[in-house]
């Protein structure tokens, strides 16, 4: 996939409303601003204690989530105590459309987002429309989107939530990309378009082993210019840490990420032997170089040319390559004795350690790991 002259949509996408909590009655920030991160609350578990949890954490939202068949009375106490300890907005995602009847009977003066309506579940537009409530609309291509949009339009519900479905690191994953940056060109001028986009990070949880490397590229990748996500659902808090570190690093121009020279080369401590691969983007070189002086270690960061893109999007989207990162060592007139790649530059190393003669290290997908990488010697 290339990303080329990619044209974002102008002002500020429609925003939606959620009824009901005055502390986010309102959801805005769309286009260019922070995501907001929305956190499950399962039917059947201990609904209060996590409620309580997510907003100490300063959650911007909760999806309360019914994904199987429970009794009626469970249903109703999960919903009532969330209301009870939440009083920002929030979502509901059911199943069946007849418990979403019962769940929004529940909720009283509240009107929350309700997810989602597809082909599969179009029944449930005749119940959203009776609550008044504002919705998430699932679609596996931009006609089907449209086609969504207009009949939910035509029910007199305006206050719409763009779902893309979200594929693996690899395989499908530039489809997602490419969906999502198509339909903030098109929203330039087609107004069916012009709505917040959701996305959820496939499986967004720890495993044993830490962060599965694909779910932590796709929900940094869903957060990065050319801004891409409204919302982001995730599964975990402890990634949306790292989630929340990054959204509140990069944010800056509306539109046009700001770029720094490139190539070139940034010295931390007295440099030394040992030299870090990153982009171009002003606020990737500033999140790195923070890093490394927090950690109080010596390192060249390598600022290669990424377009001013972050180096997650000019990786997926063919910007970042290793002959481009073998160009710029060359300009730069540098021989590197240790050469640190992006974490997600795997598949690179070969063709450039084939080149250069220098060691290279493929390092961690998030760069607070690199001061310990390199104090370990590598």
């Amino acid at each position: 996939m290339q990303i080329k002259e990619t044209r974002i949509c102008e002002g500020t996408l429609r925003e939606i409303v959620v009824g009901g909590h005055e502390a986010l009655s309102r959801s805005e920030g769309f286009l260019g601003h922070t995501p907001l991160l929305m956190y499950p609350i399962f039917v059947g578990e201990d609904v209060g204690s996590k409620a309580t949890k997510w907003k100490s954490k300063n959650a911007d939202m909760v999806m309360i989530e019914a994904i199987k068949e429970v009794p009626e009375k469970v249903v109703a106490e999960s919903i009532l105590n969330v209301i009870e300890v939440w009083d920002n907005a929030f979502c509901i995602g059911v199943p069946k459309t007849s418990m979403l009847e019962r769940m929004l009977s529940l909720c009283g003066h509240l009107k929350p987002l309700i997810n989602a309506l597809s082909y599969d579940r179009i029944e449930a537009l005749e119940i959203i429309e009776d609550y008044g409530c504002p919705v998430i609309i699932q679609g596996n291509s931009i006609g089907e989107l449209r086609s969504l949009v207009q009949k939910v339009l035509s029910h007199n519900i305006e206050d719409i939530v763009l779902e893309v479905p979200v594929y693996p690191i690899g395989r499908g994953f530039d489809m997602t990309l490419e969906m999502m940056l198509e339909i903030r060109s098109l929203a330039f001028r087609d107004e069916l378009l012009r709505y917040p986009i959701l996305v959820a990070p496939v499986s967004a949880y720890r495993t044993r082993g830490g962060f599965r490397e694909a779910e932590l590229a796709t929900g940094l990748t869903l957060s990065s210019p050319p801004y891409l996500a409204d919302i982001l659902y995730l599964g975990n808090w402890g990634f949306g840490e790292i989630i929340k570190r990054h959204l509140n690093s990069v944010y800056s121009d509306l539109l046009s990420p700001v770029e720094i020279e490139a190539p070139s080369i940034i010295k931390v401590g007295d440099g030394g032997n040992t030299y870090v691969v990153t982009g171009n983007w002003a606020k990737t070189v500033e999140i790195v170089v923070d890093d490394l002086e927090r950690g109080e270690v010596n390192a060249n960061i390598v600022v290669v040319n990424t377009c001013g893109y972050a180096v997650i999007v000019a990786i997926l989207a063919g910007i970042l390559s290793a002959d481009k990162v073998i160009e710029a060592i060359r300009e730069l007139e540098i021989e590197p004795r240790t050469l640190i790649l992006p974490g997600m530059m795997k598949g690179d190393k070969e063709r450039i350690e084939a080149v250069l003669d220098s060691t290279v290290i493929v390092g961690p997908m998030d760069s607070s790991q690199l001061p310990g990488l390199i104090r370990k010697g590598m």
